[in-house]
């Protein structure tokens, strides 16, 4: 459900997805620990 922070009410519009996947990250190496702090990333999988 759309939130519309301004109004604080809903917008009416919906949005259904199922989530695959969702990657935990503490233990993955991909990005160095200072990007990964300074900028954060997130993997979510749709379907």
């Amino acid at each position: 459900m759309e939130w519309k922070p301004e109004t604080k009410e809903y917008t009416g519009r919906v949005l259904e997805k199922k989530v695959t996947c969702v990657l935990k990250t503490k233990s993955l190496k991909f990005w160095p620990k200072e990007d990964v702090e300074k900028y954060g990333f997130q993997v979510i999988a749709f379907e």
